[in-house]
């Protein structure tokens, strides 16, 4: 089989499945978001990625933007543990005709979004190829222990960090030339997605689970589903969408679809829900069920990268 008839899922299992654990290696490969390892008395994340040249960013991405998006995603998996992120390594492959600014550029946004998110760049490499960044980035847990996929029980309330669909609504702007008033802050929030790991960190302790929606809602939905054994189910009326996504129903889009679109990178938890309430973020559905249902849908899929 092809991997793009397996898709990405199937694709990572695949690869992971050979993987030997160690005895510090508490949860593996494809897991979670993060690996969880135990240092003497400490516990620390450990998560990669790997962003691709007009498959992870577009040609309108100026270098700062792709060093802050590529530092910023690999940061989402580390505050979706509720975790402090330590250190990013950042590796660029790069075509050896292109400026030298190109890498100062890569390098500038992804030490900003490092230092707002609490942390640093600590380390990378370069190489001849085409253009690719790959991160490695580190982080350690508090006391409460990292918020894993696996913990969501049914009466659980569903909840969001933030507002959702304007990555969809920036990629519509830059790919399907969708005229919105907002245009510039759409292309804003994909280019450039928000850091959430003082968000994470709120959550530890509270959240029965949790995840990052870098592949859209319904994506982060089925992951805590398959870990935890539990439905779950969200209202899509209830989701707070991101002003240019309001703009982009307006014009025609289909909610569903823009919150499923990805590149948000808020953090989808559950939590009990008198928890939820004390937190403060928006409810926006329940756990329950044996399925999964964004609205009326169950087999929206969200972003994969072999598709």
């Amino acid at each position: 089989m092809r991997i793009s008839g397996a898709g990405e899922v199937d694709a990572l299992r695949s690869f992971v499945g050979v993987f030997e654990g160690c005895e510090e290696l508490l949860v593996g490969p494809g897991e979670d978001d993060c690996a969880v390892m135990e240092l003497g008395d400490d516990l620390l994340v450990q998560s990669s990625d790997m962003f691709l040249d007009g498959v992870h960013f577009p040609e309108e991405a100026t270098p700062r933007q792709v060093g802050w998006h590529a530092a910023a995603a690999s940061v989402a998996d580390v505050a979706s543990m509720g975790a402090r992120p330590l250190g990013l390594t950042l590796s660029i492959a790069v075509p050896a005709e292109r400026d030298l600014g190109l890498l100062g550029g890569v390098a500038k946004g992804a030490n900003e979004a490092m230092r707002r998110a609490g942390g640093c760049v600590s380390g990378g490499d370069l190489s001849r190829g085409e253009l690719c960044v790959d991160c490695g980035v580190v982080g350690t847990v508090s006391g409460d222990g990292p918020i894993l996929r696996g913990g969501a029980v049914e009466g659980d309330a569903v909840c969001v960090t933030g507002t959702l669909g304007g990555a969809a609504a920036g990629e519509a702007v830059l790919v399907e030339g969708l005229d919105i008033p907002s245009r510039r802050d759409a292309v804003g929030r994909l280019l450039e997605p928000p850091l959430r790991v003082d968000e994470g960190l709120r959550l530890a302790g509270s959240a029965t689970a949790a995840t990052d929606l870098s592949d859209g809602l319904f994506r982060g939905m089925e992951v805590i589903s398959e870990r935890s054994g539990v439905g779950l189910t969200v209202d899509p009326e209830r989701v707070p969408l991101h002003p240019s996504a309001v703009e982009a129903v307006e014009a025609g889009r289909d909610v569903e679809g823009l919150v499923d679109g990805g590149g948000d990178y808020e953090l989808l938890f559950t939590a009990p829900p008198g928890e939820a309430e004390r937190l403060g973020f928006p409810v926006i559905g329940w756990v329950g069920g044996d399925d999964v249902r964004l609205g009326g849908s169950r087999d929206l899929g969200g972003y994969d990268a072999f598709r």
